[in-house]
C-alpha cells in the first residue's frame, strides 16, 4: 500500500506562500521521502483527458440540456459551468488569480473566491456557447504548457496554481455528470491528482487548528492529512474521499463514512469549500 503525507514547508509555519507546487510527496517503506515523478505531465494529460471528455458531453446536448442546474453547484446552469472552466483557463494562463490561500479556511477565501468566480459567468453571458468554446480550446496550447512545467508559472500565480487548476476542472467534470446523470471516471487521473491537493488543504486546515493528522484511506493507498501523527483515520473510495473534501457532501454525509476515531472535529474542516447543507446522492 502506497502512503502519501501531506506535509509542506508553509504548514507548519502558517505562511501559505511557501508552499511549493507538488502538495504531497511518496512515502516508501522505509519512511523517507522522494517526490513524485513525472507530476507536471501528469497533470496536463490530465486536464487534457479530462477537458475533452467534457467537450463530448457538452456537444451532445441542446439549448434545454445546457440549461440544466448542477446540483452540485446549485446557482449554476450547464451553461454556466462551461463559462466557469473557461474562466479559470484564462486566468490561470494569465496568472489573474487572486492573491488568496488556496488551502485556507473557507471563511477567509469565500467572498474573494465567490466574486472571481461569477466573474467568469457574468463576463461570458452574452457570448455564445461557440464563442465561449472557442475562447477555451485558444487558452489550451498555454495552459498545458503551464501544467506540463515547459513554462513558467506567470508572475505572481497562487501557490499550487497547477494543482488548483487540475483539482477544478476534475470536481467540475464530475459535477456535470451528476447533472446529466452520466456517472463515470471516478478512477480518473485528474480524480485522483484532485483527491492529493484537497489532502494537502487539509493537512494545512487541521494544523493551522492545532489537530493531530487525520488518516484518509481507500482501497489501495493511505495518505496522512498533516504534519503530527494520525490518531483518527476516516475510509472509503478515492472518489467518495475526492467529493467529501470538494464540498460535495454534507456533514450527515461526511461522519457516515468509515470512521475510526472521533470524527467531529474533522468534519468542519474537511469541505474545502465550506460545508453542504443538503445531502447531494451521486
Amino acid at each position: 500500500m502506497v502512503v502519501l503525507a501531506a506535509t509542506r514547508a508553509g504548514a507548519r509555519t502558517g505562511d501559505w506562500r511557501v508552499y511549493p507546487s507538488e502538495p504531497v510527496v511518496a512515502q516508501g517503506a522505509s519512511g523517507s521521502d522522494t517526490p513524485m515523478k513525472g507530476v507536471s505531465l501528469s497533470l496536463a494529460t490530465a486536464y487534457e483527458q479530462t477537458r475533452a471528455v467534457i467537450r463530448v458531453m457538452i456537444d451532445s446536448l441542446d439549448d434545454q440540456g445546457l440549461s440544466i442546474r448542477i446540483p452540485a453547484c446549485p446557482l449554476w446552469t450547464v451553461r454556466d459551468l462551461i463559462a466557469h472552466m473557461t474562466g479559470v483557463a484564462a486566468d490561470a494562463a494569465a496568472g489573474r488569480f487572486p492573491a488568496v490561500n488556496p488551502h485556507g479556511t473557507w471563511a477567509e477565501r469565500q467572498a474573494v473566491i465567490d466574486a472571481f468566480t461569477a466573474g467568469h459567468v457574468t463576463d461570458r453571458r452574452r457570448m455564445g456557447l461557440n464563442e465561449v468554446l472557442a475562447e477555451w480550446s485558444g487558452y489550451l496550447p498555454r495552459l498545458s504548457a503551464l501544467l506540463r512545467g515547459d513554462e513558467p508559472l506567470p508572475p505572481r500565480s497562487m501557490p499550487a496554481l497547477d494543482w488548483v487548476v487540475v483539482s477544478d476542472i476534475a470536481a467540475h467534470g464530475q459535477d456535470l455528470r451528476g447533472a446529466l446523470g452520466r456517472p463515470g471516471d471516478r478512477d480518473s487521473a485528474a480524480v485522483a491528482l484532485g483527491l492529493q491537493r484537497y489532502v494537502t488543504g487539509l493537512g494545512q486546515r487541521l494544523d493551522a487548528a492545532g489537530l493531530p493528522a487525520l488518516r484518509l484511506c481507500t482501497d489501495d493507498r493511505e495518505y496522512v492529512a498533516g504534519s503530527t501523527s494520525p490518531l483518527v483515520s476516516v475510509g472509503a473510495s478515492q472518489w467518495e474521499l475526492f467529493r467529501g473534501l470538494g464540498s460535495r457532501r454534507s456533514a450527515s454525509q461526511l461522519r457516515a463514512l468509515g470512521w475510526s476515531g472521533d470524527p467531529e472535529q474533522y468534519v468542519p474542516l474537511i469541505p474545502a469549500y465550506g460545508a453542504r447543507v443538503e445531502d447531494l446522492i451521486e
